[in-house]
């Protein structure tokens, strides 16, 4: 091979790497425990505006139904939102709650 072509290879080697690198979207990570769930740039926007966002994790609980004593699985949601423990707002935090059909599983508050 000689340099010109050496050199193309190069430069379509570089300019691949770099689209599939750019390709990131903007969304945050949120965990609480073992549960997380990811949040668009929408959903963020929704959040600062001060409405409620909840997301599935794709996990389930396994719990006790004690009326027919069978072991059942509940799906984990994942709720952000702008508010704090006297209902008002504070600054820069978020809570954050995971909670299934069975009631809240953590609670947490984190910064967007």
């Amino acid at each position: 091979m000689d340099k010109r072509k050496i050199a193309v290879v190069a430069l379509l080697v570089v300019f691949v790497v770099g689209m599939s690198l750019s390709t990131v979207s903007a969304s945050k990570t949120v965990k609480i425990g073992k549960y997380k769930c990811k949040l668009s740039k929408k959903d963020i926007k929704k959040i600062k505006k001060g409405k409620q966002v909840t997301k599935s994790s794709g996990k389930y609980i396994k719990y006790r139904d004690y009326s027919t004593h069978k072991i059942k699985k509940a799906k984990v949601k994942i709720s952000v939102s702008k508010r704090s423990n006297d209902g008002g707002t504070v600054k820069g935090k978020y809570y954050v709650e995971s909670w299934s059909s069975q009631g809240p599983i953590k609670y947490k508050w984190i910064r967007l």
